[in-house]
């Protein structure tokens, strides 16, 4: 009976195994599919957290802005603002 029974477990895990396979494959895929089109809008996409800071910045953003994407990465997003608006950011 056991050897019944660990082959039904190995066919589940299999089968499970493969799901996973194919939910990777497919996150993958909408991945690539996202990436492209944030690379590839003509309108600026500057994605920040909770703190302000830049976590992401594509190609639109640096022609618009003048900033290359590794130099703005990692900063606050008030660097992009006029010292006005800076100011008022802030509070």
């Amino acid at each position: 009976m056991a050897p019944l029974v660990l082959g039904g477990f190995g066919y589940l895990l299999d089968k499970a195994t493969e799901s996973i396979k194919q939910q990777m494959l497919l996150s993958e895929s909408q991945k690539l599919t996202l990436e492209t089109i944030f690379e590839t809008v003509g309108s600026a996409i500057v994605s920040i957290n909770k703190k302000g800071i830049i976590t992401n910045f594509n190609h639109a953003a640096e022609k618009i802005f003048g900033y290359q994407a590794n130099k703005v990465i990692g900063e606050n997003v008030k660097i992009l603002m006029p010292e006005e608006i800076a100011i008022q950011h802030e509070k």
